[in-house]
Protein backbone atom coordinates (compact mmCIF):
# COMPACT_ATOMS: atom_id res chain seq x y z
CA UNK A 1 0.00 0.00 0.00
CA UNK A 2 3.00 2.71 0.95
CA UNK A 3 4.13 2.17 -2.44
CA UNK A 4 0.54 2.86 -3.85
CA UNK A 5 0.27 5.51 -1.57
CA UNK A 6 3.20 7.25 -3.49
CA UNK A 7 2.20 6.66 -6.69
CA UNK A 8 -0.92 8.38 -6.37
CA UNK A 9 1.15 11.16 -4.35
CA UNK A 10 3.30 11.96 -7.80
CA UNK A 11 1.10 11.22 -10.54
CA UNK A 12 -2.93 11.85 -8.89
CA UNK A 13 -5.30 11.69 -11.41
CA UNK A 14 -3.36 11.07 -14.16
CA UNK A 15 -3.14 7.29 -13.23
CA UNK A 16 -6.02 4.21 -13.26
CA UNK A 17 -5.23 1.95 -10.76
CA UNK A 18 -7.91 -1.32 -11.19
CA UNK A 19 -7.78 -4.46 -8.83
CA UNK A 20 -9.06 -7.52 -10.65
CA UNK A 21 -10.66 -9.28 -7.91
CA UNK A 22 -12.46 -12.37 -9.61
CA UNK A 23 -9.73 -14.46 -8.94
CA UNK A 24 -5.95 -15.23 -8.85
CA UNK A 25 -4.29 -13.36 -11.20
CA UNK A 26 -0.50 -13.87 -11.21
CA UNK A 27 -0.07 -12.87 -15.24
CA UNK A 28 2.59 -10.01 -16.46
CA UNK A 29 1.84 -8.41 -19.18
CA UNK A 30 3.30 -5.32 -21.12
CA UNK A 31 2.16 -3.49 -23.87
CA UNK A 32 3.74 -0.88 -26.09
CA UNK A 33 1.42 1.11 -28.07
CA UNK A 34 -0.54 -2.39 -29.37
CA UNK A 35 2.31 -3.08 -31.62
CA UNK A 36 4.51 -5.25 -28.95
CA UNK A 37 3.79 -7.27 -26.00
CA UNK A 38 5.83 -8.81 -23.36
CA UNK A 39 4.66 -11.10 -21.05
CA UNK A 40 5.81 -13.97 -18.98
CA UNK A 41 6.67 -14.37 -15.16
CA UNK A 42 9.04 -11.78 -14.91
CA UNK A 43 8.22 -9.11 -12.23
CA UNK A 44 9.39 -5.27 -12.55
CA UNK A 45 12.61 -5.17 -10.09
CA UNK A 46 16.21 -5.21 -9.86
CA UNK A 47 16.18 -8.85 -8.96
CA UNK A 48 14.16 -10.22 -11.34
CA UNK A 49 16.53 -8.26 -14.10
CA UNK A 50 19.79 -8.96 -12.73
CA UNK A 51 19.61 -12.10 -10.56
CA UNK A 52 16.26 -14.09 -10.74
CA UNK A 53 15.40 -16.70 -12.97
CA UNK A 54 12.43 -15.66 -15.08
CA UNK A 55 10.61 -16.64 -18.06
CA UNK A 56 9.66 -13.48 -20.62
CA UNK A 57 8.41 -13.74 -24.54
CA UNK A 58 8.21 -10.73 -26.23
CA UNK A 59 6.37 -10.34 -29.70
CA UNK A 60 5.68 -8.56 -32.16
CA UNK A 61 3.18 -10.54 -34.07
CA UNK A 62 0.28 -8.59 -34.78
CA UNK A 63 -2.00 -11.87 -34.64
CA UNK A 64 -0.75 -12.25 -30.97
CA UNK A 65 -0.11 -8.84 -29.82
CA UNK A 66 -4.21 -8.19 -30.65
CA UNK A 67 -5.02 -11.51 -28.75
CA UNK A 68 -2.89 -10.48 -25.48
CA UNK A 69 -4.22 -6.70 -26.24
CA UNK A 70 -8.11 -8.48 -25.72
CA UNK A 71 -7.18 -10.18 -22.97
CA UNK A 72 -5.81 -7.19 -21.29
CA UNK A 73 -9.05 -4.96 -22.09
CA UNK A 74 -10.84 -7.99 -21.16
CA UNK A 75 -9.56 -8.52 -17.67
CA UNK A 76 -9.40 -4.85 -17.01
CA UNK A 77 -12.95 -4.05 -17.88
CA UNK A 78 -13.58 -6.97 -14.84
CA UNK A 79 -11.47 -5.32 -12.32
CA UNK A 80 -12.58 -2.25 -9.94
CA UNK A 81 -10.87 0.95 -10.12
CA UNK A 82 -8.93 1.86 -6.96
CA UNK A 83 -9.19 5.99 -6.43
CA UNK A 84 -6.97 5.71 -3.07
CA UNK A 85 -4.96 3.40 -1.51
CA UNK A 86 -7.39 2.75 1.23
CA UNK A 87 -9.74 1.20 -1.63
CA UNK A 88 -7.56 -2.19 -1.20
CA UNK A 89 -7.76 -2.36 2.67
CA UNK A 90 -10.54 -5.11 3.73
CA UNK A 91 -13.89 -3.93 4.44
CA UNK A 92 -15.36 -4.55 8.00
Amino acid sequence: INSLKQLFQRLGDRIEVRLYDKGQLHAKMVIIDSIAVIHGSFNLTKAALTSNIEKAQATINPEEVKRNVEEFDKLWSEAITIKKPEDLKPKK
